[in-house]
């Protein structure tokens, strides 16, 4: 009966998290809130209630707290946008429910069993990219971006933000094969070919993390290995500051003038992949200090974002953030701060719970939070979100495959 019980759980919370992968398609218009995935939440949310009262009680009255601040401050005297927008404000709540999903599904099924779920989805969604790439068409309801490469995600770019976070836990969990091999050079293909620089910068630096755990000298001395690192770093970056790197930015324009901007509140001037995310933030963080600090609204930055275009480059303009973390803290001002604070501490304990290495958990965090900051419909790429709170689990409750990956 237990077994039987427990197969039902794998059949709904596969099918649930298929139809997360593919909320994009399943809507019923392209501009659409609505989608498959939306409408069977309902029905898990009161399976959820009886399994978890009293986490659902606390999270409900969170849920009411967050409605309620929202509608205030989008109608404070010093907003001037005066737009209170209720699909955003059930955005906020529902990302929170896919953490608490998560961990149901961890109870429930596993951690082994949605790790494979997760693997099954990466391996299908590779087959499918290769035969977009070699006989082009465009799926239902999806950006055509030609010839990027999107499948069933809304372009190119949320499709490789789910590969690029799910790659690390692949390659810390396989062991080496020519299946890998294959997997991860196809990944890092699809990255690449997207164009996607901050995936690109996100899984460089977990590479880094994670090789340093496999040399001699870091475990040999640690300190050792911190220090020549640091001195390396620092080296490095000096001779590479006026390198040309993706083409048209140097080392010094990416890594070093966007945080003097973002610091000063100076925009830049025109449009491009850089400056349109940099002056997304700088005109965000104005707004959100006019309002006090109390946000300016969720949604709201969608409209300040279509005010703030160029006129007669709206068509090549951002549309949103492209930051699910700073939109959350100039939407919902001290609220969202709190919440950042609180994915920072959920992240900081699973560190500390981990029985691999901190180094390598430390370093996929890095990675996914810049990898974060990709994501066009950051409230919309739930598998991103699956996949990212799947994380706390695979680290705290799964086992590492190689000793030398586990915390010593």
């Amino acid at each position: 009966m237990l077994n039987q019980y427990k197969n039902t759980d794998k059949f709904w919370i596969t099918g649930l998290i298929i139809t997360s992968y593919l909320n994009t398609i399943l809507r019923f218009s392209t501009d659409g809130s609505i989608t498959v995935f939306r409408m069977l939440l309902p029905l898990v949310f009161l399976y959820y209630i009886r399994k978890n009262t009293n986490t659902t009680i606390k999270y409900l009255l969170a849920s009411v707290f967050i409605v309620g601040y929202s509608y205030v401050i989008s109608y404070l005297l010093f907003n001037r946008f005066s737009n209170f927008d209720v699909v955003f404000t059930l955005h906020y709540i529902l990302v929170p429910f896919c953490f608490l999903l998560t961990k149901f599904f961890i109870d429930l099924v596993g951690v082994s069993y949605l790790y494979k779920l997760f693997k099954y989805m990466h391996y299908i969604m590779l087959l499918l990219a290769f035969i977009q790439f070699l006989v082009g068409g465009v799926y239902p309801n999806t950006q055509d971006r030609s010839p990027m490469i999107n499948i069933f995600f809304w372009n190119e770019n949320e499709f490789a933000s789910v590969l690029a976070i799910f790659l690390p836990l692949y390659i810390i969990k396989e062991r080496f094969s020519l299946v890998k091999f294959i997997c991860v050079i196809s990944s890092l293909f699809f990255v690449v070919y997207s164009d996607a620089r901050l995936l690109i910068i996100g899984l460089v630096f977990f590479f880094l993390c994670y090789y340093s755990v496999l040399s001699p000298l870091y475990r040999y001395n640690k300190g050792l290995w911190y220090g020549i690192a640091s001195i390396l770093f620092v080296a490095v970056s000096g001779y590479l500051s006026q390198m040309k790197i993706f083409d048209e930015y140097t080392f010094f324009e990416i890594f070093v003038e966007p945080f003097h901007r973002i610091y000063t509140l100076t925009p830049y001037e025109g449009i491009g992949s850089l400056a349109a995310r940099i002056n997304a933030y700088v005109w965000g963080i104005s707004e959100l200090i006019k309002t006090y600090l109390f946000g300016i609204g969720p949604g709201n930055s969608l409209i300040l974002m279509m005010e703030m275009a160029p006129r007669g480059m709206f068509e090549f303009s951002a549309k949103s953030f492209h930051n699910i973390l700073l939109q959350m803290v100039v939407e919902l001002g001290i609220v969202g701060l709190v919440m950042l604070i609180s994915l920072f501490k959920w992240m900081k304990k699973v560190v500390r719970q981990s029985g691999y290495q901190r180094i390598i958990v430390i370093g996929y965090y890095v990675s996914g939070i810049i990898c974060s900051m990709i994501l066009s419909g950051a409230f919309s790429n739930y598998a991103f979100i699956f996949i990212f709170a799947f994380s706390s689990g695979f680290f705290v409750l799964g086992e590492p495959s190689k000793d030398i990956l586990k915390k010593g």
